[in-house]
């Protein structure tokens, strides 16, 4: 995968849908769908999780906001020098949405 990242998943949960190597608390594992789990020829007992690798997308979702955020901002800016603001009903909303945006991407840069 491009951007990826890996996330905690408990074999209470569900395992892994195919023959493959995955990292687990217990080192890294092979799995095999039809027998458990294996290090080399031995079987171990199951981990308590293993790492599924996902897509990360952490950059697109900060440039969406960011070019959104922008957009906003801008038209908040036209509408208020043009004196608009009173005669759009949703303004409430569309500040409120601007607001939360701000802090989401905010939030993602701060992780």
């Amino acid at each position: 995968m491009k951007n990826s990242k890996y996330i905690k998943v408990s074999v209470l949960e569900r395992l892994p849908e195919k023959k493959d190597y995955y990292h687990t608390d217990k080192g890294q594992l092979t799995f095999l769908p039809f027998a458990g789990w294996y290090r080399g020829c031995m079987k171990v007992s199951d981990p308590y999780y293993w790492l599924q690798e996902v897509p990360d997308y952490e950059d697109e979702v900060k440039q969406m906001l960011e070019d959104n955020i922008e957009k906003a901002k801008q038209n908040i800016i036209f509408c208020t020098e043009k004196n608009m603001m009173s005669t759009v009903h949703s303004w409430e909303g569309r500040l409120m949405a601007y607001r939360e945006c701000l802090e989401l991407l905010t939030k993602i840069k701060e992780s």
